[in-house]
């Protein structure tokens, strides 16, 4: 009898080719890589990675410092959440090496480096630098190495080493590894030097890729079989190339690869500072600067380093009556809060820096001049401590730069308000940083200049700071020290000696409205967010305006101006309520979360009363009743009379099977880090809130009904004003609507009580007041009807089937087999009216 058996699952990724690049590693895989892992004792460390063609770029520049355990680490790909090793292919020649890469780029006092082990399999190694020569010795003792020197580079094509003359007879080829192919060299052996034909070499780095590093390796003959050898440069000649002027090659400066000889494209050397013989001038929109007429005949290119990541940025410049002169639109490219370094380039491709002698160790205040000026954002020219010329952006004003600690007042703290007597009218800004700070308005009553708390959005355990400065006045200043101020407020907590303060609030609830062309209703709705009974920096309002034609956008801006905590995220395109609450979603920060359609309103105090439950008991959601809001007036909502009959704390779906009825998201206010933890998204379609909700109620370990009515829901059912709901004959409602409730079955699909509940409200509510409409609509929508109705007397439970009534599942049945001439014959006609 033939056994079949079953097939092994793979323990192991091949790898085709890798190639080590400074702390990144090549790896050619023909399969697909989830993630990529390292695992440190019990931790795992992800890698980041990228993917072009069948080429993984891993990037270790991170990982490497991350791992704080010495030792030999394993690496691993995730597929489909199985971990594998990482191995080379039999077929490939990197079976033939036990060797370590060169060393990476780890922090001081210690060294890492890839190697393959006994098996094949990528590893990491992490020691100390006092332990690396016995990893060294351990791991390297099979392989020879070709000693050799470095002699000279003649003319820029020709290579020669130095070595014993029978090691060099070995050789059969020499090549160079770039990042795509072996690159064969020709050579040649004369008087103990090998000769290398580099010229290949020259062409390679022409192309810029001087990011690559390569590495010559040389193939030699060893007991009949081919075997990898790395060519080692000795310490002490180390310099020499490095202070070759050929322009084509040079050592990689790191210590951590002396042992293997490398190239790349040379790395200009920083020799010295020009110095800067005149004041720094801005005329006609130009930086004008006055630099020695020697070293200006020199400069061949001038370049804006970016001193974060190292950049260049190349810009243009002209030299003129003894300045080197560059236009300010040549500084638009920079990127706000980086420090810029401008550099020259002479003709013989060294670096300099340009220095004030003058500027040297002057306060910074004195350093700094705006260069460029585009709406907030200010270029500042300014000198370092040793007086280099170097630039920044940034939205903040120099008077807040310059500011100092001048002033001294009376004050007194009452109702969350700062009053103080003065003859002089001041101006206000309140600062959390150089980056974040925004105006204050002073109001003036009966002698006193009064700043209201309220009116700025506070987070809790950040320090603000306000700078007052007199009419008429350039610079701000500090308020030095303060004679009076009582401590008595429940916002915050402040400085004794001077108007700082830190909040004691905390960002509790972010309110995600959206809306498209609601200009009736925003009023209303916008205005009972403010009636919560909450301090305005206890919550935020994120208004996403979905690319409203009407006035509505106007009207959300009215309140943007009236309130610190009101945000407008717009979309450019209509991208639908999905799509706009998910926009929300990614820009809130509070606690929790709640969402309102354009059309509803709040009930006064809803969220306060709904966040002081959720905050006791640490659920992940707590749902609120709702009412309909007709002709200016509630109506008790039928579809949520089962749930919110009395309050419960910390139920859960499988308790409380009656909550798949409530199934909207907007009565309700969420964890918000657990809601995005647990990856929840709104899908582009009507309907959207079913395939969320169902969800959450099922993932979420604690739920709170609060039985209070919260919501309440405009019926948009006047002529012209029709709402979603309103549009049952329109094909894709439909379709929408079953896509709805085939996510709605799958999300319940362990949870049979719930399932149960579902299915009986899908088949009692939701199926019925489609079905009606079947004289209505066209034939494709008849077929379509005809297949989901199918699909669910095909799915549904026999128990929930059996409860609908002989006419309701003689109507089913009627639809799934197409026979809408039976199907009249199951209405009456006021029914179909």
């Amino acid at each position: 009898m033939l056994k079949l058996r079953k097939p092994q699952r793979s323990t192991s990724v091949a790898v085709f080719n890798s190639i080590f690049i400074g702390d990144n590693v090549l790896l050619t895989i023909n399969q697909k890589i989830d993630r990529f892992i390292i695992e440190v004792k019990s931790d795992t460390i992800n890698i980041p990675f990228s993917l072009v063609d069948n080429r993984y770029n891993l990037d270790f520049s991170d990982v490497i410092d991350n791992i704080k355990r010495q030792g030999k680490h394993k690496i691993y790909a995730l597929i489909n959440d199985k971990k594998v090793a990482i191995s080379y292919h039999k077929g490939t020649t990197i079976n033939k090496q036990k060797r370590y890469t060169p060393l990476l780029s780890s922090e001081v006092g210690y060294k890492s480096a890839f190697f393959y082990n006994d098996v094949g399999e990528l590893r990491l190694a992490k020691f100390s630098s006092e332990n690396w020569l016995a990893v060294e010795a351990d791991d390297l003792s099979d392989i020879e190495i070709l000693n050799v020197s470095f002699d000279k580079f003649v003319d820029e094509k020709y290579l020669h080493l130095k070595g014993e003359l029978e090691s060099l007879k070995n050789i059969k080829s020499l090549y160079l590894i770039s990042n795509k192919e072996k690159i064969f060299l020709n050579f040649g052996i004369k008087s103990s030097s090998l000769i290398i034909d580099m010229s290949k070499l020259t062409n390679i780095l022409e192309h810029g890729l001087d990011t690559i590093i390569y590495r010559l390796v040389s193939l030699s003959i060893i007991e009949g079989k081919e075997k990898i050898q790395s060519v080692y440069m000795s310490r002490e000649k180390m310099n020499l190339l490095e202070q070759s002027e050929k322009k084509a090659t040079n050592i990689f400066k790191g210590q951590l690869y002396i042992d293997r000889l490398v190239f790349f494209k040379i790395t200009r050397m920083l020799n010295k500072d020009l110095e800067i013989q005149d004041k720094v001038q801005i005329k006609n929109n130009e930086l004008y600067i006055p630099l020695h007429e020697p070293d200006l005949s020199k400069i061949t290119q001038v370049m804006l380093r970016i001193q974060k990541n190292n950049k260049d940025l190349p810009i243009k410049f002209r030299v003129e009556n003894g300045n080197l002169v560059i236009q300010e639109s040549e500084f638009a490219p920079l990127k706000h809060g980086y420090i810029i370094e401008l550099i020259v380039i002479d003709n013989e491709d060294s670096e300099y820096h340009l220095v004030d002698e003058s500027q040297k160790k002057l306060a910074n205040i004195y350093r700094h001049f705006v260069l460029d000026a585009h709406k907030n954002l200010k270029t500042y020219a300014y000198f370092s401590i040793n007086g280099r010329l170097n630039f920044y952006q940034t939205f903040v004003p120099i008077e807040i730069l310059k500011a100092e600690s001048t002033l001294t007042i009376n004050a007194r703290l009452e109702n969350e308000a700062i009053k103080f007597a003065s003859d002089q009218r001041y101006e206000a800004i309140v600062k959390t940083s150089y980056k974040t700070f925004e105006p204050i308005a002073i109001s003036e009553e009966n002698g006193s200049s009064i700043i209201d708390l309220n009116q700025i959005n506070i987070e809790k355990g950040k320090t603000y700071e306000i700078l007052l400065k007199p009419e008429g006045n350039f610079d701000f200043s500090y308020v030095k020290s303060l004679k009076t101020l009582s401590n008595d407020s429940s916002l915050v907590s402040f400085n004794d000696t001077s108007l700082t303060f830190t909040s004691t609030f905390e960002l509790k609830l972010s309110v995600i409205v959206t809306f498209y062309n609601t200009e009736k209703y925003l009023n209303k709705l916008f205005s009972s967010l403010y009636k919560q009974g909450l301090h305005i920096s206890e919550f935020e309002v994120l208004a996403i305006n979905d690319s409203s034609s009407d006035n509505s956008l106007k009207i959300a801006e009215k309140f943007a101006k009236k309130y610190s905590n009101f945000k407008i995220i717009t979309h450019q395109i209509n991208k639908g309520l999905g799509e706009a609450r998910n926009t929300g979603i990614d820009a809130a920060r509070g606690k929790y979360m709640a969402f309102v359609d354009g059309d509803d309103f709040i009930a006064e105090g809803a969220y306060k009363k709904m966040l002081k439950i959720i905050e006791r008991t640490k659920s992940q959601v707590i749902t609120g009743g709702v009412k309909r809001w007709r002709n200016n007036r509630p109506e008790i909502s039928w579809m949520y009379r089962k749930i919110f009959i009395k309050n419960i704390k910390k139920t859960t779906l499988y308790n409380n099977p009656e909550l798949v009825y409530d199934l909207s998201a907007w009565n309700k206010i969420y964890n918000r880090k657990w809601f995005v933890r647990e990856g929840f998204r709104y899908p582009t379609m009507l309907y959207e809130d079913v395939p969320v909700t169902l969800p959450v109620f099922q993932k979420a370990q604690s739920i709170d009904i609060f039985a209070e009515t919260i919501y309440y829901w405009f019926i948009r059912d006047q002529v012209g004003d029709k709402s979603i709901t309103n549009k049952r004959t329109e094909l894709s409602n439909f379709v929408d609507r079953m896509r709805a409730i085939r996510a709605g079955v799958s999300a319940l699909s362990q949870n049979p009580l719930a399932l149960g509940e579902y299915e009986n409200k899908v088949l009692k509510l939701d199926i019925p007041i489609y079905l009606r409409h079947f004289r209505e609509v066209d034939d494709v929508y008849l077929s379509v009807l005809t297949d989901e109705i199918s699909w669910v007397l095909s799915n549904f439970s026999k128990e929930a089937l059996s409860e609908l009534s002989n006419r309701e599942m003689a109507r089913l049945k009627c639809v799934g087999s197409g026979d809408f001439e039976q199907l009249l014959t199951y209405y009456e006609e006021e029914e179909l009216a």
